[in-house]
């Protein structure tokens, strides 16, 4: 049974009341739809306004007797929708604060009515008087509010929620992103891939907003980012090409809506996928990185030269998807802080410091400015799911970010034509399930692992065991660990982990590390199985990933940048401390259950946060110390798993299908063990079972993104 409220009067804070008898909530005197345990949730917050209520004392007074995975799923259902009503954030919130490993605050300001009615008193002579005068002043105000009813109906009728029409702009089976206006606004260029796999990369296409003709510009399937000059004569756009050599071949290049021959005016070795051109079609700002430069923002001229820089990014970072305001003054890009840590900044075109504009430290892109120059469109990563992202508006003076009401955890890569009468976006949907296979049968196929959903469900990892396999999923609307029996059965969420990857057993089977970047940087955390408040690890401002417990429970192996580089370190649960394992290189440590080595791979550039591309090959180091040794340059990709005996990984590349395969350290063979259905997805995440007579991994089963069109509106 839910506790009564200690609050028996209406609380009201800003347009709000609530009334605890009665369990209502009432904005300007309207009653909101809120009901259930999101408005105990809200009164149990408010009898304690700036104060902290843990999520133990939620869970006693609301949750009693429920699992803890029920209580979790709950509270953040509960929490999320008592946000949405009173159109609050999670990021930068004004009534309900997140206390990280703790629980919640209220701190806006609280007003409560006195509990005591009025003392009466005895009426005066004078106090007729006053009677006489307000009935008079009624009578004046009376008249005054008929003439002016009809301009304060109109205004009220400007104030009700606006009803937008959204029809699709593309119905393509596969990959549909970058969408840009031409300048009158009836048309739109984007790209479009067939490939299996997510990504930005195709040929460019044109095409009329009110039928579906379309014209494709490009056809090698390497082109992305495509940008409508102001005077519609070009698109520029990213094409990733090769020389005779083999070597990367990055540039901008232009090519006329009409179609034909395109030409490069830039050369961008690090890649500028990003760009834009200013109003008066002089300028076009890009990204870049020049050899042995820092990466920036830079602006050039419309013919390729000369080139200026705008902003300098920390070392390791980007800043990304630059954006001119509309009278060209003025640039709007994102700035990375951390990997998946993010944020809007704008920098005046003349040079100088750029100004933070957002503080979501979040996973954001493509800001756009609104016709008027007010505001900033863009979209950002919500639930703490990479996989799910919905469009926010932000004043340009600064302000809080409030959420477009037609995107639901689907909306990314925002478009405004230059009237500011369309807005375009990107629509995506993804299905990652887990899949498994059996190991000593080739010829048995893959079959799908009980415990996938719709949603995403990745990262698996059997317990010590095998009786259980952890995993990863958003399933219940943000990014959390789950547990399952081994068939697949029984699947409870145990803790959130925003952003997390990884999660890994320990020895005993009483405990699971994972990363996660609830704080921002990505840090290791552990975990009870029966669930509860993770604990974080590590301390600093690093990037920490994909943790690795040893065979004796002591340590905990993970990569880390705390040094400026990828390295494997390793920490004690205990303790805390924490030491440096290898000194040239490494991520993606795993410990073998016979604690002799731990195993890793290294990023072909160790400085690189985001270690986009991988040395081929796999290294190992003793648990005792001393050199490093390779174990084999057989292994390209970043999915694999050590045991004590060889390594299973994927060869994604064999043809006509994927294969499984196992590197054996007694024979140093490489031997097949089987068909993969799809290629298998994402480092490291795949699990083999403890009597190795199973592989769990994880694969793309869906995925298709199209434009959408906002029809109606003023952006």
């Amino acid at each position: 049974m839910t506790e009564p409220s200690k609050v028996s009067v209406p609380v009201r804070f800003g347009p709000f009341e609530v009334s605890p008898d009665s369990g209502e909530l009432r904005k300007n005197g309207t009653r909101l739809k809120l009901s259930g345990q999101a408005i105990q949730v809200l009164i149990t917050l408010l009898e304690k306004p700036g104060q902290v209520v843990t999520r133990e004392e939620l869970q006693q007074k609301l949750w009693p007797g429920a699992s803890f995975g029920d209580f979790e799923h709950g509270l953040n259902a509960a929490v999320n929708r008592l946000r949405d009503v009173l159109g609050d954030s999670a990021t930068q919130p004004k009534f309900i604060e997140t206390i990280p490993r703790q629980g919640y605050r209220f701190i806006g300001e609280v007003n409560k009515p006195d509990e005591l009615p009025p003392e009466k008193k005895e009426p005066s002579p004078t106090g007729n008087i006053r009677k006489f005068a307000a009935v008079a002043v009624v009578i004046v105000l009376a008249g005054v509010t008929v003439l002016l009813f009809s301009s304060v109906r109109r205004k009220l009728k400007d104030k009700r929620p606006q009803s937008f029409d959204i029809v699709p702009l593309t119905t393509l089976s596969g990959n549909t992103s970058g969408g840009s206006f031409s300048p009158d606004g009836s048309q739109i260029a984007f790209v479009y891939g067939d490939n299996a796999a997510p990504c930005s990369w195709g040929d460019i296409y044109v095409k009329t907003l009110d039928d579906e003709r379309m014209l494709r510009l490009t056809s090698d399937g390497k082109s992305s980012c495509p940008v409508w000059s102001p005077d519609g004569a070009h698109i520029a756009y990213e094409h990733m090409g090769q020389t005779k050599n083999g070597d990367p071949d990055w540039g901008i290049y232009l090519i006329s809506p009409l179609g034909g021959g395109s030409r490069k005016i830039k050369d961008t070795p690090a890649g500028a996928c990003e760009m834009d051109w200013s109003p008066d079609g002089t300028l076009i700002v890009y990204k870049d990185e020049p050899p042995g430069q820092s990466a920036g923002l830079f602006l050039m001229s419309s013919s390729g030269s000369p080139v200026r820089r705008l902003t300098t990014s920390d070392p390791g970072f980007d800043d990304r998807f630059p954006a001119f305001s509309r009278d060209g003054k003025r640039v709007a890009f994102v700035r990375n802080k951390s990997w998946g840590s993010s944020d809007i900044f704008v920098v005046d075109v003349s040079g100088g410091e750029p100004r933070r504009l957002t503080f979501m430290n979040d996973d954001l892109g493509r800001p756009v400015w609104t016709s008027d120059n007010e505001k900033i469109v863009f979209w950002a990563c919500t639930g703490g799911s990479w996989w799910a992202q919905d469009l926010y508006v932000v004043p340009v003076s600064g302000g809080k970010p409030e959420r477009l009401p037609f995107s639901n955890y689907d909306a990314a890569g925002p478009a405004i034509s230059r009237r500011g009468d369309k807005l375009s976006y990107m629509r995506c949907t993804f299905d990652i399930n887990i899949w498994k296979r059996p190991i000593s049968n080739s010829t048995e196929p893959a079959s799908k692992f009980a415990a996938s959903s719709s949603r995403r469900d990745l990262d698996p990892e059997y317990s010590p065991d095998g009786s259980k396999v952890a995993f990863m999923s958003d399933r219940s609307g943000q990014m959390a660990i789950w547990l399952t029996d081994a068939d697949g059965s029984n699947a409870t969420m145990i803790a959130a982990a925003w952003g997390g990857t990884s999660p890994r057993w320990s020895p005993d089977g009483t405990q699971i590390t994972f990363d996660s970047r609830l704080e921002g940087p990505a840090h290791i955390m552990v975990v009870g199985v029966e669930g509860g408040q993770p604990k974080r690890l590590t301390d600093g401002d690093f990037e920490e990933i994909v943790p690795s417990w040893s065979s004796d429970g002591q340590w905990i192996y993970f990569g880390s940048m705390r040094s400026g580089v990828w390295e494997i370190w390793k920490a004690s649960p205990a303790t805390k401390q924490t030491v440096q394992v290898t000194f040239r290189g490494g991520h993606l440590a795993q410990a073998t259950s016979d604690g002799q080595f731990v195993y890793y791979a290294k990023p072909l550039d160790p400085s690189d946060l985001i270690w986009s591309s991988q040395k081929p090959g796999i290294w190992r180091v003793a648990t005792s110390g001393g050199p490093e040794e390779l174990v084999t340059d057989e292994i390209r990709e970043r999915i694999w798993h050590a045991t004590p005996e060889g390594i299973y990984f994927p060869d994604n590349e064999s043809k006509p299908h994927p294969l499984m395969k196992y590197f054996e350290f007694a024979t140093r063979h490489v031997k097949t063990i089987g068909e993969l259905n799809k290629a298998a997805w994402g480092p490291p995440n795949f699990a083999v079972s403890p009597d190795h007579r199973t592989i769990l991994y994880s694969q793309f089963d869906g995925w298709n993104c199209d434009l959408y069109l906002v029809k109606n509106g003023t952006w």
